[in-house]
């Protein structure tokens, strides 16, 4: 409801649902595999960066060999915005365009790759649980949250500010994380990692908060005095 003024108008002006101009640069410019997969590792490490540990230097590392091993120019345009250099963001960037969520990356990855050790060693060991039909929407929920967070990182061009379009999908992600913990933990019966991944999300989500609330504190104060 809200988008509907807006969508009338550009059909009346642009005979389509928005400016002709919307999205030409958003999207890969190649269907070249080898340029699509280090997109993909370019978009999908964005959020690695955190203040605990350093990944930028491994993960700038591994992007500028796998590219040279695979004969891929790096600062394409075609998978990156005019050309731009690639580079990690730090963690301490806290402005909307560029921010890095590791919070939800780590605690999502982890998530998956613990429901796929335990799907694999219920499978190999014709362990598998009868779920009922809201326990099988909320897989699929996790299955398809998941999959459009990897599809947005292979076809979204990168660039120094691809965070804003992630937003949407990390937001489903934020969703999909307890829902699929409290599958692990209830069906599964893995409440010890559970209370573990619930008390460091804890943990990080109070000091990421504090220190969001300084930085907008200085921000305010900072345009007080230019006023």
């Amino acid at each position: 409801m809200i988008i509907i003024p807006e969508v009338s108008r550009n059909i009346q002006t642009f005979h389509g649902l928005s400016d002709p101009g919307t999205g030409a640069r958003q999207l890969v410019g190649t269907l070249n595999l080898s340029y699509i997969f280090i997109n993909f590792l370019k978009n999908f490490l964005y959020n690695t960066p955190n203040l605990y540990y350093q990944t930028n230097n491994i993960c700038e590392s591994i992007i500028y060999w796998l590219a040279n091993r695979l004969n891929v120019v790096l600062n394409d345009p075609a998978i990156s915005e005019d050309g731009r250099q690639f580079e990690m963001m730090s963690p301490g960037i806290l402005n909307h365009n560029s921010a890095v969520n590791e919070l939800i990356f780590w605690s999502s990855i982890f998530l998956v790759i613990l429901a796929i050790g335990v799907w694999i060693y219920c499978t190999v060991k014709r362990k598998k649980k009868e779920l009922n039909s809201a326990e099988k929407v909320s897989i699929i929920f996790c299955i398809t949250s998941y999959a459009g967070f990897l599809m947005i990182c292979m076809f979204m061009r990168w660039e120094a500010f691809v965070s804003r379009y992630m937003l949407t999908y990390l937001a489903l992600l934020c969703v999909m994380i307890p829902v699929l913990l409290n599958i692990l933990m209830q069906e599964y019966n893995l409440k010890p990692i559970g209370y573990a991944v619930i008390g460091v999300i804890m943990f990080v989500g109070t000091s990421e908060s504090v220190k969001m609330l300084e930085y907008h504190a200085d921000a305010y104060q900072n345009s007080v005095q230019k006023d």
